[in-house]
């Protein structure tokens, strides 16, 4: 076996790459290393100029002479560089990109006013809004508030950390929006390439909060996983942004805990879906002109109005 020397035209590091049995180098083995690879290069001893290697059958033929001593500089197609560049680009703004949001601020002493607050949240970063809700006929504090920050790393910070403002434990988080149930602590990332890792996503991931877990399937790979996070409010918000991982751009949404089928079906009789009298539990829709003399009209999964 020979190892070979590959350079990437935009990086100063050398990986020696193996060779295959009959002398060729495999493609794949390139791109492994290499992703955005079509072929390699070397400059010619004789002219100076940079001479190509020719391809066949996903294999890389060695220069005439063997492969000796050149040092092989990767060939990237104009439009891969390209979006390349322009994933990498759009990676280092993803978290410029992510949306603050207004946080709750629990737990204040009642001494404690809109300047002293706003003071001391000022130490994670720019605040742009903050307040201490009052009672309206007293003018004395609730004992909460709310503070806005203008850069989303700043509003991370804060939603990992234990706070002691006047001397009392605050709670700091997003106000919980959801109806059903809690906020979710997993993320389900998807449109996964093969040559994305688990180690790869806990790297990326764990920038934003601390991981619990992680799911990856890889026999066979199915091109998604998901992440829990400690923090729920971690996984709210990175769900709301766009994410590149080795320049590849990936889904994020956040997972929301199946229903059971009990809560299901409790959920749906709220809404005026269910009746668990017709006929064995027929999803129904119950119009306000159920009396009209059309006759009840009734949905079932998958079609249109029915009439009985």
């Amino acid at each position: 076996m020979t190892y070979i020397l590959v350079r990437s035209p935009d990086s100063d590091e050398t990986v020696e790459l193996p060779t295959e049995d009959d002398n060729s180098l495999c493609l794949a083995t390139l791109t492994a290393q290499f992703p955005d690879a079509i072929g390699l290069r070397y400059e010619s001893p004789e002219t100076g100029a940079m001479r190509g290697l020719r391809a066949s059958e996903g294999k890389l033929l060695p220069p005439e002479d063997g492969w000796s001593n050149h040092v092989y500089f990767c060939t990237i197609a104009k439009g891969i560089k390209r979006k390349v560049d322009q994933d990498v680009d759009v990676a280092s703004s993803a978290k410029s990109k992510m949306r603050t949001v207004d946080l709750i601020v629990l737990g204040l002493p009642f001494s404690c006013d809109e300047s002293t607050m706003r003071e001391y949240f000022s130490q994670y970063g720019e605040v742009v809004t903050s307040e201490i809700k009052k009672d309206s006929h007293t003018g004395k504090s609730k004992g909460f508030g709310f503070v806005h920050f203008k850069d989303f790393d700043s509003q991370i910070q804060v939603l990992a950390k234990k706070h002691f403002i006047g001397g009392r434990l605050c709670e700091v988080k997003i106000p919980n929006e959801k109806t059903e149930g809690e906020a979710s602590h997993r993320l389900f990332v998807g449109q996964l390439n093969p040559t994305i890792t688990e180690d790869d996503l806990k790297e990326y991931f764990s920038e934003f909060g601390a991981i619990a877990d992680t799911y990856f399937p890889k026999n066979p790979f199915r091109g998604f996983a998901f992440i829990t996070f400690i923090d729920p409010n971690v996984a709210a918000l990175i769900s709301k942004g766009e994410h590149v991982i080795k320049n590849n751009r990936v889904k994020v949404l956040e997972a929301t805990p199946r229903l059971s089928k009990s809560k299901a079906v409790e959920k749906k009789e709220r809404e005026g879906y269910y009746d668990r009298n017709n006929g064995g539990g027929q999803w129904r829709k119950m119009e306000e002109d159920h009396y009209s003399g059309k006759g009840s009209i009734t949905a079932f999964p998958g079609d249109r109005h029915w009439y009985c």
